[in-house]
């Protein structure tokens, strides 16, 4: 939903805006001020526990205008939570 308001820690997800696209990619909120990506983005859920991993993926040095990382970082097992999202008491219901 896009009226779900971006946190520090929340995940999202962008896309191209073209439909049909296949353009998407996710990302997690790192700032606390993140107010400038409300109602461009879609919340679709909330780091509850390991801010500290996410800050040491941030901290990966990177290269050229686009950012890219000098060392590959991947995600495995991040596993998946089923039902009511913690963290996420204060947002509107969902459909």
């Amino acid at each position: 939903r896009l009226d779900t308001k971006h946190k520090l820690g929340s995940i999202a997800m962008a896309n191209t805006g073209e439909a049909n696209s296949n353009g998407c990619q996710f990302f997690i909120v790192t700032t606390e001020d993140a107010a400038f990506l409300d109602g461009k983005h879609v919340v679709v859920g909330q780091v509850i526990d390991g801010m500290d991993t996410v800050r040491k993926i941030e901290s990966v040095p990177t290269v050229g205008e686009d950012g890219k990382p000098l060392r590959r970082v991947q995600i495995d097992e991040c596993g998946q939570l089923l039902g009511d999202m913690p963290g996420l008491e204060d947002q509107p219901n969902r459909p």
